[in-house]
């Protein structure tokens, strides 16, 4: 454990001697300040409008905190540091998850100062607020680790932002690429149906069954009912789940190229 602390401080860190931590973390001050800021002109004190509005731009902001983690040490060479160290490959990972969480979790805290300045204006803090913020941090702690394992299949940090955003956008749209494929299946089960055994009503409701499918996979859907106060378990185990698989498959990408050094 004391490996994998150490580190995660050093990946945090890393962050503050570079521009690219303060660059962050001022990009996100001022544009979550300005929005709401936005809403108080409108006399409409709403933190969970903030999470959310910010929780749209993890598609930009998240590669950019992540891109560098791998890519650039593979690049530079100095991947090899790891990978004589003793700390193993996932050790090494999940140390580098850590770090990067924390200083996801620094820039975020600036959203306790709206909520400070929300309750001041006897703003309503509810529980819509907190399953919003739960919904919140899942998002960027999941989309984290995504962005980690795009930095680890690639040695340029553009690309490897470059997929961590294409991934990000396709969870945008994926409601709409499940409605696609699953009126394809309908039409494809309709071409190949000859004989017409199959009723148009059946052909449908398959269709329909696959974009249900698909729609289940999509992160956006399982949070839905959290910015209305709902905690869905199945969504927490989800996440969660979507993490390890990340963090895994990245250790694996990683160990891989161990063996080939």
């Amino acid at each position: 454990m004391s490996r994998i602390w150490t580190i995660a401080k050093r990946e945090f860190k890393s962050y503050f001697k570079s521009p690219i931590g303060w660059v962050l973390f001022a990009i996100y001050a001022l544009v979550s300040g300005f929005y709401y800021s936005l809403l108080l002109s409108y006399n409409y004190v709403d933190t969970s409008a903030v999470l959310n509005f910010m929780r749209g731009l993890f598609m930009v902001l998240i590669p950019i905190m992540t891109m560098r983690t791998f890519s650039s040490e593979k690049l530079n060479g100095t991947d090899i540091l790891y990978q004589t160290s003793p700390a193993s490959t996932m050790q090494v990972v999940i140390g580098k998850y850590l770090g990067v969480s924390l200083m996801f979790l620094l820039i975020s805290s600036v959203n306790l100062i709206y909520v400070m300045i929300t309750l001041s204006f006897n703003g309503l803090v509810d529980i819509k607020y907190w399953g919003t913020l739960i919904a919140y941090i899942l998002t960027g702690l999941a989309y984290i680790a995504i962005g980690l394992f795009a930095s680890a299949l690639t040695t340029s940090q553009v690309i490897a932002a470059i997929i961590s955003f294409v991934i990000f956008v396709s969870f945008e749209v994926f409601t709409s690429i499940s409605q696609i494929i699953g009126s394809g299946v309908s039409s494809v089960i309709n071409f190949l149906d000859f004989t017409d055994a199959i009723p148009a009503a059946s052909e449908a409701s398959i269709g329909k069954a696959v974009t249900a499918g698909l729609d289940w996979l999509n992160p956006a859907t399982k949070l839905a009912g959290f910015a209305k106060g709902t905690f869905d378990i199945v969504a927490i185990v989800y996440f969660i789940s979507m993490i390890i698989l990340f963090l895994y498959v990245t250790a694996q990408i990683n160990e891989s190229s161990r063996w080939k050094q």
